[in-house]
């Protein structure tokens, strides 16, 4: 079985530790040549596209313009006068409290402020690694070095380094027994809530009351703070922002997203998406009453990144801890082939292909999250 081989923490092992670590280190360095090689081959683009509005609204911010940061307009100016070339706006469509995660940033070059914002990316992919190996053996980063939805989204300008980062020290802080804190820390991730929103109802519909009581805290925390920076009318243009369905770089090609509806798009039947909707809640909340919370948790994950209209590959990147935590402790070949298919990167390359063959991440997603409920349906028997 694939945990028995990989992750078990105090299993045996036949070989000599300095050839298991010779191993590791030598594919993880393989890795970062990996990591360092997709960021400058698409350096220009990220310049012009994804980090150019993270760098904008840092921009923005800077100049006390925060009171529009969600106009498209507005954005679409400060962009302007980086990177004149672009034409259409790239949207942020983050709550305006995280925009000021970006003025130091917006202090420094574009190139500059790329080059400091991934290095924080990586840092907090290290971080990831060094809890993989405390909780498990060290052999666990030839498997998760190459998970493909990380070196992505670092290489895209996207901050998928830290939001693993904060799910995996919350995963980690609940397998220590500090429920609360876990729950604290899991809530740090709502600066992308539309993929962290199905983990609360996880916890109340799993009675998992201390992490749900840390998650709400800090949730209610970050609202306050969101209020105090812009008040009703910030939220007001954020929910306006959200709605608008003419952006250009707001939703990608929807045969290429990994969610229900680039699912059905896929196959041909696009409108039908909501049947596969009623399926993914069903087997989540199946999952919620009765599987313990890590493995609630990804379904949790997985049922969100389905659901929701807007998603990419690399937002898959923050299951990297939990999907570490099914393959080493919970049985069933099927769910850990599953969750095996989605941590190496053959199942990613469908996506430069067309129709119909970007259909298979999202058809694996949905297909773990099933599995994940037949565990949770024997559990209960």
């Amino acid at each position: 079985m694939v945990h028995g081989v990989f992750l078990m923490g105090n299993a045996p092992s036949t070989s000599s530790p300095m050839l298991r670590w010779f191993s590791v280190v030598l594919v993880v360095a393989i890795s970062a040549l990996f990591y360092s090689t997709a960021g400058l081959m698409v350096r220009e683009n990220t310049l012009a596209n994804d980090f150019l509005c993270l760098y904008g609204v840092g921009l923005q911010i800077n100049a006390g313009d925060g009171a529009r940061l969600h106009d498209p307009q507005v954005q679409k100016e400060y962009q302007a006068r980086v990177q004149p070339a672009v034409r259409t706006v790239v949207p942020f469509p983050r709550p305006r409290y995280y925009a000021e995660v970006f003025r130091p940033f917006a202090l420094l070059s574009e190139g500059a402020a790329l080059n400091l914002w991934q290095a924080v990316q990586i840092l907090a992919l290290a971080g990831t690694w060094w809890l993989l190996v405390r909780r498990y053996r060290a052999d666990i980063l030839m498997l998760t070095s190459f998970f493909l939805p990380l070196p992505i989204g670092i290489a895209h300008g996207q901050d998928t380094g830290w939001m693993a980062f904060i799910v995996a020290l919350s995963v980690f802080t609940w397998q220590a027994g500090y429920a609360f804190w876990a729950g604290a820390i899991l809530a740090l991730c709502l600066f992308k809530w539309h993929l962290i929103l199905m983990a609360p109802i996880a916890m109340a519909l799993g009675r998992q009351w201390a992490m749900f009581r840390g998650f709400l805290a800090v949730a209610l925390l970050t609202l306050g703070l969101d209020f105090a920076l812009d008040g009703a009318a910030g939220w007001k243009s954020y929910i306006a922002l959200l709605q608008q369905r003419d952006l250009e770089h707001m939703t990608p090609g929807l045969t290429q997203m990994p969610n229900l509806q680039g699912l059905f798009a896929n196959l041909g039947i696009p409108s039908l998406w909501w049947v596969g909707l009623i399926a993914a809640l069903l087997c989540f909340g199946l999952c919620a009453l009765r599987l313990d919370w890590p493995h609630a948790l990804l379904a949790a994950q997985l049922c969100a990144i389905l659901a929701v209209p807007h998603s990419f590959e690399y937002d898959l990147a923050f299951t990297l801890y939990p999907l570490a935590v099914v393959l080493s402790s919970l049985p069933g070949k099927a769910v850990q082939w599953i969750a095996f298919s989605l941590l190496v990167p053959p199942l990613y390359f469908a996506l430069v292909f067309p129709p119909p063959l970007p259909g298979l991440l999202p058809l694996t997603i949905l297909a773990l999250l099933a599995a994940l409920a037949v565990q949770a349906y024997r559990v209960g028997r």
